[in-house]
Formats: structure tokens, sequence, C-alpha cells
């Protein structure tokens, strides 16, 4: 699983690459938090564009990732959702919870 951080006009994006499991998704949250919290982005785009495999493990780090950046006074929106992840994302309801960009 590959992190990567850019910062934008609007504040920063993560993109993430690879696979989302429960193998990855520990160091792809430690590296999350150690970024938000050294460039503390306004509004943050998580950008799931190149994951190929999400599953319970990647819900969980979405969750955490909005939880940082309201403690942070910021914002999330996840975009580009490949179709396995907007599959996973739609079949829990998690469009509910976090900002989605179609």
């Amino acid at each position: 699983m590959r992190v990567e951080y850019q910062t934008c006009a609007n504040g920063g994006r993560l993109s993430l690459a690879g696979e989302l499991d429960h193998h990855a998704a520990g160091a792809a949250m430690r590296r999350i938090q150690s970024l938000l919290g050294e460039h503390q982005p306004g509004h943050l785009e998580l950008d799931m564009q190149r994951v190929g495999f999400m599953d319970s493990s990647g819900i969980a780090l979405m969750l955490n990732a909005q939880k940082i950046q309201k403690q942070i006074g910021g914002t999330l929106r996840v975009t580009k959702l490949s179709p396995q992840v907007k599959k996973v994302v739609y079949s829990v309801g998690l469009q509910k919870m976090i900002d989605i960009e179609e």
C-alpha cells in the first residue's frame, strides 16, 4: 500500500495505491496520521482511484482519517472510488457517514 501526500490550493490530497486489507491498513494509517499531523490540511481529499481491493480495514482507515481531520478542525472528502472500493463503501452505508464524491 502506497500513501502519497500532495499539498493543494484548498488543503491536501492523500492518494492511496494497492490493496487496503488488514495486512496493509496498520502501516497506511500510521503514515496517514504522521502526514496529517505534519501538514494539518484544512480540507483533505482521500483519492482511492488506485486502490484495487479494500476490506473492512479500509473502512476503518477512512473513518479514522475523518476523525483526525475533525480533531484538527478540517474536513474530509473521499474521491475517485475504484469499482471494488465503491461496492464496499455502499454495501455498508459508509456514504452516509463520510463525504463521498461520485
